[in-house]
C-alpha cells in the first residue's frame, strides 16, 4: 500500500499512481491510502483496478488517524507500506509499525525539504528511520542531502529514479493550431516557451517571467505559457503587469493534457529553487522538447549540458535566457537536442524501470522479515 497525503496532480502523486498501476500489472495486490479526498488521480487508479482508501485527517494533530491506519493495514493484510511526503511519512510509518507491517519503506522526493519541514518533523523523521527497512531517494542528490542533514544508519538509502511512459508523449510538433487558438495564440511564428509546475516558491515561476522578459528583446512576439496553479498565482499576475508582459504571458491554470501542451512548445524552462527529480522534465524530454533547467535536485543527473538539454545555476536568469535564445536561433541544433533528450529518457527513465526496481526492492526485503 502506498500512503500519501492526497492525489491532486503533482510529481510525487504521479509517481504513486504510476507505481501502483505498474505493481498491479506485475501481479501484486497494490492499493493506495490518502488523508484527503482522492483528487483527480483517484478516478484513474480506481478505473484501472487499484483501490483507493480515503481516511480523512481532521486537523494537524488528529491522533485517531493512527488507529484508523492500523485497522486498515491489518484488515487489508498489508505486507509492504511505502509512504510519500512528510505527513504520510510520519503518521503512516508509525501506524505501520504498530500494525506489525513486515516491511516499511518511505520515498524521499525532495533534496531540500526544509522549505516545508519544521525541526520537530526532522527529529521524528530521523527517529522513524530506525524502523524503516529502506528509504528510496528519487535522485543521488536527494540521497546525499538527507545523509548530510540527518543521522541515518549506513545502508538505509537506495536510489530509484522516477520514470514515465514514453509512449504518452508522441505528439511532438503538433502545429495544427487548434490548441494554440484555444490559448489565443494567433501568430504562427511566435516562439512558445513553457513552464509546467506548481505556482509556488519552490518552483520560482517569477524567475520564468524574468526569462521571458529578457527574450522579448530579440523575440518581441514570444509567448510564455505558464501551466499550473498555486499560491503564487496572484503574485505572478501582478508581476506580469509590472514587467509589461500582458501580451506575452498566458497563465493556463491546471491542465490534464500535458502531452498536447508539450506538442506546441519550442522550449521548456524550469526555474526551480528546489527539486527532487522532476517528472515534468522527463515528460518534456520524452516529447523531444529541449529543456533549460536550474541545477537543483536531480536535474543534472538526467540532463547533460549542451547535449540533451541545458543546466544553469539557480537564479542565473541571463544563463537560462541565453540557452533559450541559442535554441531559438538554431532550429537544427534544437532538433538534435530534443532527439537526444528523448533517447536519454527512453533508455534510463521509464516507468517499467522504476516499477521493476521498486518491486525487486520490496521482494528482497520481505524474506528477511518473514
Amino acid at each position: 500500500m502506498q500512503v500519501i497525503w492526497g492525489l491532486d496532480r503533482g510529481g510525487a502523486e504521479r509517481v504513486v499512481v504510476d507505481l501502483s498501476l505498474g505493481l498491479r500489472d506485475l501481479g501484486h495486490d497494490a492499493s493506495v491510502c490518502c488523508f484527503v479526498d482522492g483528487g483527480p488521480l483517484q478516478a484513474e487508479l480506481e478505473a484501472r483496478g487499484v483501490p483507493v482508501f480515503v481516511l480523512p485527517k481532521r486537523g494537524r494533530f488528529d491522533l485517531t488517524i493512527i488507529y484508523r491506519l492500523v485497522r486498515l493495514f491489518r484488515a487489508q493484510k498489508i505486507d509492504v507500506v511505502n509512504t510519500h511526503l512528510i505527513t504520510a511519512d510520519l503518521w503512516g510509518r508509525l501506524a505501520a509499525k504498530l500494525a506489525g507491517v513486515p516491511v516499511i519503506v518511505t520515498t524521499e522526493h525532495s533534496a531540500d525539504p526544509g522549505i516545508y519541514r519544521n525541526r520537530l518533523q526532522y527529529i521524528l523523521d530521523t527517529f522513524f528511520g530506525l524502523f524503516t527497512a529502506k528509504i528510496i531517494a528519487v535522485s543521488k542528490r536527494v540521497r546525499d542531502y538527507h545523509l548530510s542533514a540527518q543521522h541515518y544508519r549506513k545502508g538505509l538509502f537506495t536510489v530509484i529514479y522516477n520514470g514515465i511512459d514514453p509512449q504518452k508523449f508522441t505528439h511532438r510538433r503538433n502545429r495544427s493550431g487548434a490548441l494554440k487558438a484555444q490559448f489565443g495564440i494567433h501568430d504562427p511564428g511566435a516562439p512558445i516557451i513553457g513552464f509546467i509546475g506548481r505556482l509556488a516558491e519552490q518552483k520560482r515561476p517569477d524567475h520564468f517571467l524574468k526569462v521571458i522578459k529578457m527574450i522579448t528583446g530579440e523575440h518581441p512576439n514570444v509567448i510564455g505559457l505558464v501551466v499550473g496553479d498555486g499560491d503564487w498565482r496572484g503574485r505572478l499576475e501582478a508581476l506580469v503587469k509590472s514587467l509589461g508582459l500582458e501580451d506575452n504571458v498566458i497563465l493556463t491554470g491546471t491542465r490534464s493534457d500535458i502531452p498536447h501542451i508539450l506538442s506546441i512548445l519550442d522550449v521548456l524552462v524550469m526555474t526551480s529553487q528546489q527539486e527532487g527529480f522532476s517528472v515534468a522534465i522527463l515528460e518534456a524530454m520524452s516529447a523531444a522538447v529541449p529543456v533549460v533547467a536550474t541545477d537543483v535536485g536531480g536535474n543534472a543527473e538526467v540532463i547533460t549540458h549542451g547535449m540533451d538539454g541545458f543546466i544553469h545555476p539557480f537564479g542565473d536568469i541571463a544563463g537560462l535566457s541565453g540557452s533559450v535564445l541559442e535554441l531559438l536561433r538554431d532550429q537544427a541544433s534544437s532538433g538534435r537536442v530534443g532527439a537526444a533528450a528523448r533517447k536519454r529518457v527512453a533508455g534510463h527513465f521509464t516507468i517499467n524501470r522504476m516499477v521493476g526496481q521498486t518491486a525487486a526492492l520490496y521482494e528482497g526485503l520481505l524474506p528477511a522479515k518473514h
